[in-house]
């Protein structure tokens, strides 16, 4: 009785621990940059375009941002592929000078 009892604690943990590294891992990998914020989205024939902005760290305590263009491929149906990221701006504070 005792055996199986040890056994199965031991599974409990077994898993706990596999759980905790695989919640850790997930949180590494899902913070190495901060997401894009689409600001606003423009259609010309067959494009889509998305201008987005992400934050790039501070200084002097001053946000700062970085600004890109998306450019995509529309199909038909509104899907979108063939997307292209390209950085207009960087290091932008809403500050003036």
């Amino acid at each position: 009785m005792n055996f199986t009892l040890e056994t199965a604690k031991m599974k409990t943990t077994t898993r706990r621990l596999a759980l905790a590294g695989l919640g850790a891992l997930m949180l590494l990998t899902s913070a190495c940059a901060p997401p894009k914020i689409m600001i606003s989205q423009g259609f010309a024939g067959d494009k889509s375009s998305q201008y987005l902005m992400r934050p790039a760290g501070s200084s002097d305590d001053q946000k700062m941002y970085n600004f890109y263009i998306r450019i995509c491929d529309l199909a038909d149906d509104a899907s979108t592929s063939n997307c292209q990221d390209t950085l207009l701006l960087e290091n932008v504070t809403n500050k003036p000078l």
